[in-house]
């Protein structure tokens, strides 16, 4: 079992992680503070420990994903993305110090986490406009997740974190690069994991609100790659309705539960699929 401090900081780190999903990211930055204070005292007390490293690191973790949030209010936008990129960078080099120190299972778990520090990374820099280093944190944490994948391709954390690095590239293409085609074949891929998982675990939140995210990618993705390919006109369309129509029956779905739903601002941009693939068909 755990200490009790360990315990106590998974829990802070966890109760912030809660407020991120409900969009309270000020309230995020309470908790993730007190823990990161906490967790630096005891680091640096046992330097040996890789679970003190590994909890100090998702507090870091935490914090960026505060300051990148869109609904943190802030005076200054630009400045909230530097307190990120500075404590996604500390939460990356605890990672991949732990990777480097240690071996096999204890190793590849500190691989995900690593994984998922590039992954925010991508994001951080699409918001900074440099579209390069996304592409290539998205690229990096991809192969890891993949890597991982390929190890336990039954293993359910593994596909869900695969899935996500595959679906990165549905902004980064669609918004930014334009290399629809690769982003429709990343996205797709993404899509048949998400799919299993839910099928699966039916009720885990979180799958079906990803296979919803990504169903939305690829409908917007196909709608733009009709325009460039007009011989699969129908057919993208055709494909573009379909994934609009079952992103927005999850995202009713999740709507009708209640509170807790997953990313409720997306809904508008997820009508607007639909009633676009509809129109095309």
């Amino acid at each position: 079992a755990l200490p009790i401090y360990l315990r106590l900081a998974r829990n802070q780190l966890g109760l912030g992680q809660l407020y991120l999903r409900h969009e309270e990211p000020h309230n995020a930055r309470l908790v993730f503070e007190a823990a990161k204070e906490r967790l630096d005292v005891l680091a640096a007390e046992a330097p040996e420990s890789n679970s003190l490293q590994r909890f100090l690191a998702e507090a870091y973790h935490g914090l960026g994903e505060v300051d990148l949030s869109p609904r943190l209010n802030v005076a200054s936008r630009e400045q909230a993305l530097l307190l990120a990129h500075t404590n996604f960078d500390k939460s990356r080099d605890l990672r991949e110090k732990l990777v480097k120190s240690t071996k096999e299972e204890e190793s590849r778990g500190h691989s995900r986490d690593l994984a998922r520090s590039l992954g925010y990374l991508g994001d951080l820099y699409l918001a900074q406009g440099n579209v390069p280093k996304a592409a290539q944190a998205y690229e990096d944490s991809k192969q890891l997740r993949e890597d991982l994948y390929r190890v336990k391709t039954g293993d359910p954390e593994h596909r869900f974190q695969y899935a996500r690095g595959l679906a990165n590239f549905g902004l980064l293409e669609r918004g930014y690069r334009g290399h629809l085609a690769s982003a429709s074949q990343k996205v797709a891929k993404a899509l048949e994991l998400q799919q299993d998982l839910v099928d699966d675990f039916p009720g885990v939140a979180i799958y079906l609100s990803d296979l919803a995210n990504a169903n939305n990618s690829l409908a917007e993705i196909d709608l733009l790659l009709a325009e460039e390919e007009p011989l699969w006109t129908v057919e993208l369309h055709d494909l573009a309705h379909k994934a609009a129509t079952q992103a927005s029956e999850i995202f009713g779905q999740q709507g009708r539960a209640g509170p807790g739903r997953d990313r409720p601002h997306l809904y508008p941009r997820l009508r607007r699929s639909a009633e676009i693939g509809r129109a095309h068909v």
